[in-house]
C-alpha cells in the first residue's frame, strides 16, 4: 500500500469520525430540545392550573360573601334590622284632643310592635308627700288606721296609673308608612309630659315628649333612645325645638 492510499485512508476515517460527532451532537441538541419543549409545555400547563385555581378560589370567595350578605340580609328581614319607630305628637285645638302617629324609620318591617303611653302629667298631681306623711302619722297613732291609708294610697296610684297610662298593640309595621293611635284629651294645663316604651322583635325604645302651650300653639321636644342588649341606650333621633328644653 503506498503513501496515497494510506493518506486516503485516514482522512476518510477522520471524515467518518467527524461526521459522527455531528450526528452525535445533533442528536444531543434534538434531545435537549425536545426536553425543553417538555418542560416548557408542562410550565404552562401547571401556569395555566394555577391561573384556575387562584380564579375559582376568587369565585368561592364571592360566593361565600354573597351567602354571607344574603343570609345577613334573611336576618334583618326576619328581625328588623336596624329600624325603628317614633311617635310624634299631634294636638287638635278644636276638638281638644290629642292624637300620636307611629312612625317607622328604616329598611325593614318591625314586628311584634307594642307601645305604651305614660301621661306623667297625671302622675305628677298627686301629692305623694303629703300622703306620705298621713300613713306615718296614721301608723303613729292607730296600726290599722295606718294600713287601711296605705292600702287607700295603693288604690288611688293604681287609679291613676290605669288613667295615665295606655297601651297599644299594633303588631308589623312595614317601612315608609305609619299608624293613628287613638285620641287623647288634652288636659287643661299648658304643659303636656309623656314617656313612650316601645318593644320590637328587633329592640327595645323609649321616647320622652315634653309639649308646651304657646297662646293658641303647642311645641313640642322629643327624643328617642334605643336600648342595647349590654344595658347601654343612645340616642337615635330627636327633635328639640328651643322654647322647649328637654332634659337628659
Amino acid at each position: 500500500m503506498n503513501v496515497l492510499n494510506v493518506h486516503i485512508i485516514t482522512w476518510i476515517g477522520i471524515t467518518l469520525i467527524a461526521i459522527g460527532t455531528i450526528f452525535t451532537i445533533l442528536g444531543q441538541q434534538i434531545s435537549n430540545d425536545k426536553s425543553t419543549k417538555e418542560i416548557s409545555a408542562k410550565a404552562d400547563k401547571i401556569q395555566i392550573l394555577s391561573e384556575q385555581n387562584i380564579r375559582l378560589s376568587s369565585e368561592l370567595s364571592s360566593m361565600a360573601k354573597r351567602n354571607a350578605d344574603i343570609s345577613a340580609e334573611i336576618t334583618k328581614l326576619v328581625t328588623g334590622g336596624d329600624s325603628f319607630c317614633y311617635l310624634l305628637p299631634m294636638p287638635d285645638q278644636i276638638s281638644d284632643r290629642q292624637s300620636f302617629m307611629v312612625f317607622h324609620e328604616g329598611n325593614y318591617p318591625l314586628y311584634d310592635v307594642v307601645v305604651q303611653i305614660e301621661n306623667r302629667s297625671i302622675m305628677k298631681d298627686l301629692p305623694f308627700k303629703k300622703l306620705y306623711d298621713d300613713i306615718i302619722e296614721s301608723h303613729e297613732k292607730d296600726v290599722a288606721e295606718g294600713k287601711q291609708k296605705q292600702r287607700d294610697l295603693s288604690h288611688e296610684i293604681e287609679a291613676l296609673r290605669n288613667k295615665a297610662i295606655k297601651r297599644f298593640q299594633i303588631g308589623t309595621i312595614p317601612p315608609s308608612t305609619a299608624v293613628t293611635l287613638d285620641r287623647f284629651p288634652i288636659p287643661p294645663t299648658d304643659e303636656m309630659n309623656f314617656f313612650v316604651m316601645i318593644y320590637t322583635r328587633s329592640g327595645y325604645f323609649t321616647q320622652s315628649i315634653l309639649q308646651k302651650k304657646f297662646g293658641e300653639t303647642w311645641k313640642s321636644s322629643w327624643r328617642v333612645f334605643r336600648h342595647e342588649t349590654n344595658g347601654k341606650h343612645r340616642i337615635i333621633k330627636e327633635q328639640i325645638s328651643e322654647e322647649v328644653p328637654i332634659r337628659e
